[in-house]
């Protein structure tokens, strides 16, 4: 019997911070609410909340300024990301029409 593995804490509190900034909760300038009041906000360590902002800085949806906070891009910046990983995915594929390994 297979068990079922639960998301890690730190992507469920990643995608629930994303969801709100896509709601608008957090609008793009925006200082998000800091290590302690996610902490306290959302019952998880703060390790997680560390790594849950590693993760949207990662995905290019914040800013994180040492000593100032985290703070919240604009859509621009996302949908620029995006469409790199379109065009990367796009060479990828006529990569792989002509046959070419990529390195």
């Amino acid at each position: 019997m297979e068990r079922a593995v639960a998301p890690k804490r730190y992507l469920v509190l990643a995608e629930t911070l994303r969801a709100a900034m896509d709601r608008g909760d957090y609008a793009p300038g925006e200082r998000l609410p800091s290590e302690r009041d996610l902490v306290v906000r959302y019952g998880v360590s703060r390790p997680t909340v560390r790594e849950a902002m590693i993760c949207l800085e990662a995905r290019g949806l914040i800013d994180i300024q040492h000593g100032s906070g985290a703070y919240v891009l604009g859509p621009a910046a996302s949908i620029e990301r995006d469409e790199t990983r379109e065009l990367i995915e796009a060479v990828r594929g006529l990569l792989r029409r002509l046959e070419v390994a990529p390195r």
